[in-house]
């Protein structure tokens, strides 16, 4: 098996893989795409409007 290396191959290959017409044809975003926003009727009184940010997963810890 041949092996080669040269300066700077990573950047090489990570440019390459950019601007390359096929490769992006074939590129499938593995994140998750955010969700619809929906409108929020205003609030009858206070304290009745709960904001919530979503995020994660996290990695679980032992």
């Amino acid at each position: 098996q041949q092996q080669f290396w040269w300066p700077n191959m990573k950047q090489s290959v990570i440019d390459h893989i950019k601007f390359c017409v096929v490769c992006q044809a074939y590129n499938v975003s593995r994140e998750k795409r955010p969700g619809f926003l929906h409108p929020v009727p205003p609030p009858d009184g206070p304290n009745q409007l709960i904001g919530m940010d979503f995020c994660g997963p996290f990695p679980t810890t032992p």
